[in-house]
C-alpha cells in the first residue's frame, strides 16, 4: 500500500520535533513501514525538513516550500500547495490513497484525490466545527468552518475521527452517512508508556495547554485547599495569568513548560493522580498516555473525556468545579485501595482499547475499503 500523509496547514517535520510531538507522530508511519508499506509525509516545511530523514527511515519527505517561498499570507501558501500537487504529479499518480492529518489542511488532499482520482481518507481529531461552536467565535468564522467540515466530509471517500461522540456529531450535523464515518481512539506506545516500580508522589499531574477551554482555575483553588503539589506541563494563552495568580495566592504549583513527548513517561510514572478538567475534549492523547502508566485520573464528566473514564471503575468523574475536585480528590487520598485499583483498571483499559497495533491495523482496512471501492467505481 502506498499511503500519502497530507500534514495539516502551516506543520512541518520541524514544528513537531520543537513542540516535542515528532516521536509520537511519526511512530504509525514507521510501523508501516516495518509492515512493507509505502509513506510520504507532504509536509508544509522548508527545505531543512530533509534533516528529519535519518528519524524517519524509509518514509519520503516531500516539503511544499522545498519548491516554493514561504508567504507570510495564508492564502499564498494554500495557493502554492496546489501548485504543488501539479508539479509533483507524478509522484501523486503512484500513491494508492490519500490521508489527511487533522481537518485544516485536508482541502489538499481532497483536491488531489479528485485531480487524480484517488480515495481520500479524511482523519480528524475532533470536529473543527464543533470545537469553534463551543468558544467566542465570530459567525463569520463559524461559516468558514462548517464550510470547510462539510467538504471535507462529502468529499472524503472515509472518514476517521478519535471518539465516538465525534463520529455521532458529524452524521447529525452534516447528513453524513453512518457508514462512512468510524472511529478508533488515539494509539498510546504501551511499552513506553508504562507503570514503573518507582513510587508515585501524592501529587497532581496536568499535561496540555494552558489555555481558557482547560479550565484549570478550579483545580488551582482545589489544590490551594488541599495543600497537595500540582505539577502543569505545557504552555498556552493563560500560562502568565495562571503563573501570576498562582503567585498572588501562593499556591503550591509548579510549571515545567513543554516537554518531548519522549520525557513524558517518566512524568506520569512520577505524580499518582492526573486530572483533565476542560470543558470538551476529543480524544485527549495526554490522559490516555497517563492511564497506560498506571496514573489515577480525575476528569470532567464532557464529552471526550466520559467516552474513556467509567465513574469509580478506571477514574473519577468531576462537574469541573472546585467543590467536586476537591471531593473527588480527597476520596482518592482517603483510600489507597481505591487508588490502585482505578490504576490497574486504567492501564487495562489503554492496553485493551489503544495499542499502536490495533490502531494500524484499523486504518490499514479502512485503507483497503476505500481502494478497493474505488477501483469499483
Amino acid at each position: 500500500m502506498k499511503i500519502a500523509l497530507f500534514f495539516t496547514f502551516g506543520i512541518s517535520l520541524k514544528e513537531w520535533k520543537e513542540t516535542g510531538l515528532f516521536s509520537r507522530e511519526v511512530a504509525p508511519y514507521l510501523e508501516l513501514v516495518k509492515r512493507g508499506h509505502e509513506v510520504v509525509f507532504i509536509t508544509y516545511g522548508q527545505e531543512d525538513d530533509m534533516k528529519f530523514a535519518g528519524d524517519v527511515s524509509g518514509i519520503i519527505i516531500e516539503p511544499i516550500f522545498k519548491y516554493y517561498y514561504e508567504s507570510n499570507f495564508k492564502i499564498i501558501n494554500i495557493i502554492k500547495s496546489f501548485c504543488f500537487v501539479w508539479k509533483r504529479r507524478d509522484m501523486f499518480k503512484k500513491m494508492d490513497v490519500y490521508k489527511s492529518n487533522q481537518m485544516l489542511g485536508a482541502w489538499l488532499p481532497i483536491i488531489a484525490g479528485k485531480i487524480f482520482k484517488k480515495p481520500i481518507l479524511g482523519r480528524v481529531g475532533y470536529d473543527l466545527f464543533e470545537f469553534y461552536s463551543k468558544r467566542e467565535s465570530s459567525n463569520f468564522k463559524l461559516g468558514i468552518v462548517y464550510l470547510i467540515s462539510k467538504l471535507t466530509y462529502k468529499f472524503s471517500d472515509h472518514v476517521l475521527i478519535t471518539s465516538a461522540e465525534g463520529a455521532d456529531f458529524i452524521q447529525k450535523k452534516f447528513n453524513i452517512p453512518k457508514d462512512k464515518v468510524s472511529f478508533h481512539f488515539n494509539y498510546v506506545d504501551t511499552k513506553r508508556f508504562s507503570p514503573t516500580s518507582l513510587k508515585k508522589e501524592k501529587s497532581i499531574l496536568y499535561v496540555g495547554r494552558l489555555d481558557n477551554h482547560k479550565n484549570l482555575f478550579p483545580v488551582i483553588d482545589a489544590v490551594m485547599d488541599l495543600n497537595i503539589p500540582f505539577y502543569l506541563v505545557g504552555s498556552g494563552d493563560e500560562e502568565e495569568k495562571i503563573k501570576r495568580y498562582v503567585r498572588e495566592k501562593k499556591i503550591n504549583v509548579f510549571f515545567f513548560g513543554r516537554l518531548p513527548n519522549e520525557d513524558l513517561p517518566r512524568v506520569y510514572n512520577e505524580h499518582q493522580f492526573f486530572i483533565l478538567n476542560s470543558y470538551s475534549e476529543g480524544n485527549p492523547k495526554a490522559l490516555l498516555e497517563a492511564m497506560s502508566c498506571g496514573c489515577c485520573p480525575v476528569g470532567n464528566n464532557v464529552a471526550g473525556i466520559k467516552s474513556i473514564i467509567v465513574d469509580g471503575k478506571n477514574g473519577m468523574f468531576t462537574d469541573g468545579g472546585k467543590e467536586s475536585i476537591k471531593k473527588a480528590i480527597t476520596q482518592l487520598l482517603n483510600n489507597n485501595v481505591l487508588v490502585q485499583t482505578i490504576a490497574y483498571e486504567a492501564r487495562e483499559y489503554i492496553v485493551k482499547h489503544c495499542s499502536l497495533s490495533s490502531m494500524i491495523d484499523f486504518e490499514l482496512s479502512l485503507y483497503k475499503k476505500i481502494k478497493d471501492k474505488n477501483h469499483k467505481s
